[in-house]
């Protein structure tokens, strides 16, 4: 399954669908997106350790109380820094020009870009320290309890079904959420629920 995994966690398949907008004749956005990163940007490891740091101590308690306690963690630990003229401080990066991860949710995708596009954006100690905590994420993560409960043969299927629950492993994001206007509203669950045993019957 591993294998598997890491053929369908490819960052090759966000940047060959990024190369079809930009080639697109008619593209769907004005300009074509393009994958680039600010070479001023950098990597902060800060908040992954901190947030590893809580579940390390936390371990077998309810998952509800692990996150707010990584979350107090987080913020009683975490490097503040203020701009000129701000009057509310607080950032989940130690520094301005510097992105956090979000190791309990994806991070076999970061992995595979540290060696390639963002290699630039941290540097060796610190692509050290995310190395390590990732090792304690892979098994934990929302990503890693996906791949585990899939069956072998669903794997090949993650990316071209575009459902909500296995999108996330690739773009973590609320972007990718139902249409719930034109679907779910005018149905309720109960009307859902209704078309999933009519279609499960029609199987």
């Amino acid at each position: 399954m591993a294998l598997a995994a890491r053929e369908f966690l490819s960052n090759q398949q966000r940047i060959n669908k990024t190369q079809q907008i930009a080639d697109a004749e008619s593209p769907s956005v004005s300009m074509p997106v393009r994958v680039t990163l600010d070479p001023n940007v950098r990597i902060c490891p800060e908040r992954a350790e901190l947030i590893t740091e809580s579940y390390r101590r936390t371990e077998g308690e309810p998952w509800i109380l692990r996150r707010a306690k990584a979350l107090q963690h987080l913020l009683q630990n975490m490097t503040l820094y203020v701009l000129e003229g701000e009057q509310i401080v607080g950032n989940y990066a130690s520094a301005p020009d510097s992105l956090p991860t979000y190791p309990e949710i994806s991070c076999r995708w970061l992995d595979e870009a540290l060696e390639g596009s963002l290699r630039q954006a941290i540097d060796p100690e610190g692509m050290a320290r995310l190395r390590e905590i990732h090792e304690f994420w892979y098994s934990r993560n929302v990503e890693g309890t996906i791949l585990k409960s899939l069956p072998e043969d669903l794997l090949r299927f993650m990316d071209a079904n575009k459902t909500t629950a296995l999108h996330t492993i690739f773009w973590p994001q609320g972007c990718f959420t139902l249409d719930f206007r034109d679907w779910v509203f005018p149905r309720g669950l109960k009307g859902i629920l209704k078309e999933v045993r009519e279609r499960r019957a029609a199987l």
